[in-house]
């Protein structure tokens, strides 16, 4: 299970869930997406081995994960996703 760290305050959250489930990926590929200056995750795949496979949105807040909202695939990672 992966755990973020703030780079501001040293701070652990824990990340309460796994994720697998990949079928096909870009060579790039990272089951976990975030930007230093956002408050936004991405986790890729599918959580605790359950379905759905998708891209599960949350953000950190009050130095915990808010679930936003899935969109669900079927495990194709082919495309990054945006940088910007």
């Amino acid at each position: 299970m992966p755990d973020i760290v703030s780079v501001k305050t040293g701070r652990v959250v824990e990340v309460p869930f796994s994720i697998s489930g990949w079928r096909e990926y870009h060579d790039d590929f990272e089951p976990v997406e975030v930007k230093p200056e956002s408050r936004l995750i991405v986790f890729l795949g599918a959580r605790n081995e359950k379905l759905p496979l998708g891209l599960h949105y949350y953000v950190l807040e009050k130095g915990k994960l808010k679930f936003l909202r899935t969109v669900v695939n079927d495990g194709n990672f082919m495309v990054p996703l945006p940088k910007d």
